[in-house]
């Protein structure tokens, strides 16, 4: 496939060998191999065992929330057998590249943090997006997402007082269009320049240097180019949506997007908010500082807003009559009611809740996601006794410190949310029920050795917790039977005379298919 660098001279800082990252050894034969028909994991495995680092990397990965595994993977072999040997060879030569790639110096005001930051969260948004849109093409889309801005660290680095112009003139993060006008070419230019030094397969190197353009590329272009740009069109509006001051525009691409792709705007929601905390484990791995960030229920939040406002200021524009105004009126509490954080906990709310969960039996459903599905349910003890009796004001006070305390407790890869005036929930992915029960009963001790000062005095409480698990759900109702399941087992906790901990030891779709 030919370069898609248009007909323009870059300069020679740009194009001398001298002056660009080199291609790491081990990315060098990965690239190799990854030419090999006959390779196979022993062939990676030498290589990957000369950069111990690279190789202790890969392992935390695997044993990541990301990947959600049922069991610790412990060795390269086991993680290969398990990911897939596609997976890891993206996966190490994504981080192979980064690993050369500068993290400080170049212009002034380039900002590495950030750079780094929109890079990694367009590397996660592409994968966890491909595992739900194009599930073969996850892996590559995430190593596209991870390369997408290379072109800006490579002019920030290389011709530092050239960038300085395009910072300048750039209100927020730089785009194509700005560096053009102040440069007469763009990092997508740059960065196919340098792919196409290293020797990228155009597979890879074709998405990463035109996502932005948004035109087609031509009938030469293989469909799975084709596709690889279309999922990182949609994770550009994540980074929009996570890193921009137009978050109303942006969430509403993502809503248009999800529609086209057979999801709903909740399901899209919730991964925008799964994405946080899979962004920062990925910097962790990558040994980047996260830095200061908008928590993405605050993010999404605000962009509901935006999106009320472009909504008030459309329909305003478009007819200012009472039916329209009436229209509107409907739109604005429609959307309100959408929003998805509990205001009293910060944590989710039961529609958050229930698109959490519907997301995670759809991925099991298509057996895009393997492993037992928990979910617990936690009810504060007597709450109504400790409300009338308190006041009110007492009562949110004790509320706010049971989600402080699931919240504190749960891992990153669970999502908990208060379903109800004093019942909580959480969706726990990637559990067995040994983990559960453990789960469980960490949070019931938490909760109760607690303190609350209330009107000067020190208030302890208690919580009944239930759970369950599913295996393998057949279709989108098995939810229902999960929930079922885990409040009858929250009865028992209560029944057993509260501050009790009871979850069911066999997932409750096997329970039914050994009933006779």
């Amino acid at each position: 496939m030919s370069s898609l660098v248009r007909s323009r001279d870059l300069p020679q800082e740009l194009t001398r060998a001298e002056d660009l990252p080199s291609l790491p050894a081990v990315a060098v034969e990965i690239l190799r191999l990854s030419g090999d028909e006959g390779a196979g994991f022993e062939d990676y495995g030498q290589v990957l065992a000369s950069d111990p680092v690279l190789a202790a990397k890969l392992l935390k990965l695997a044993n990541s929330p990301m990947f959600g595994l049922v069991r610790e993977v412990t060795d390269l072999k086991d993680a290969t057998s398990l990911l897939g040997l596609r997976t890891v060879q993206i996966m190490a030569l994504g981080f192979s590249l980064v690993s050369e790639l500068p993290k400080e110096g170049g212009s002034n005001s380039f900002d590495y943090e950030t750079y780094w930051r929109r890079s990694l969260l367009f590397a996660v948004a592409a994968r966890e997006l491909g595992l739900r849109m194009d599930r073969p093409l996850a892996d590559e889309a995430f190593l596209c997402g991870l390369l997408s801005h290379i072109g800006q660290l490579v002019m920030a680095h290389a011709t530092p007082q050239n960038y300085e112009a395009v910072l300048r003139r750039s209100p927020g993060w730089p785009n194509a269009e700005v560096e053009r006008n102040a440069l007469g070419f763009d990092h997508h230019e740059v960065a196919d320049a340098v792919l196409g030094g290293w020797g990228i397969p155009d597979t890879i190197r074709v998405p990463v240097v035109s996502w932005e353009d948004g035109g087609e590329l031509g009938e030469a272009v293989p469909p799975r180019v084709e596709k690889l740009r279309k999922l990182l069109s949609v994770a550009r509006s994540v980074v929009a949506l996570a890193c921009d001051e137009d978050k109303g525009v942006a969430l509403t691409e993502l809503h248009g997007a999800a529609v086209a792709n057979g999801m709903d705007p909740p399901q899209m929601d919730a991964l925008v908010l799964l994405l946080e905390h899979h962004t920062k484990d990925t910097m962790e791995l990558l040994d980047l500082k996260p830095g200061e960030a908008e928590d993405h229920y605050t993010m999404l939040s605000q962009a509901r807003e935006q999106m009320v406002q472009l909504s008030i200021g459309t329909a305003v524009d478009l007819n200012r009559s009472e039916r329209r105004s009436r229209k509107l009126e409907s739109q604005v509490k429609r959307l309100s009611r959408k929003l998805i954080r509990d205001p009293l906990t910060g944590l989710g709310n039961r529609a958050h809740f229930d698109a959490i969960l519907e997301s995670e039996i759809k991925a099991r459903v298509q057996r895009d996601v393997e492993g037992f599905l928990g979910v617990l349910i936690v009810d504060v003890d007597n709450f109504k006794e400790l409300n009338d009796s308190l006041g009110h004001p007492a009562g949110d006070e004790l509320l706010r410190t049971v989600g402080q305390a699931i919240s504190s407790t749960s891992r990153s890869s669970d999502i908990p949310a208060r379903i109800g005036g004093d019942e909580f929930a959480i969706v726990v992915p990637s559990c067995d029920a040994p983990g559960l029960l453990g789960f469980a009963n960490r949070l019931r001790r938490f909760i109760a050795e607690t303190e609350v000062i209330i009107q000067g005095r020190p208030r302890r409480m208690t919580a009944s917790i239930g759970g369950a698990m599913i295996a393998h759900p057949e279709c989108a109702e098995d939810g229902k039977l999960l929930i079922a399941e885990a409040d009858r087992q929250l009865y028992a906790s209560k029944k057993a005379g509260r501050d009790c901990v009871s979850v069911s030891a066999v997932p409750v779709d096997e329970a039914a298919d050994a009933t006779p």
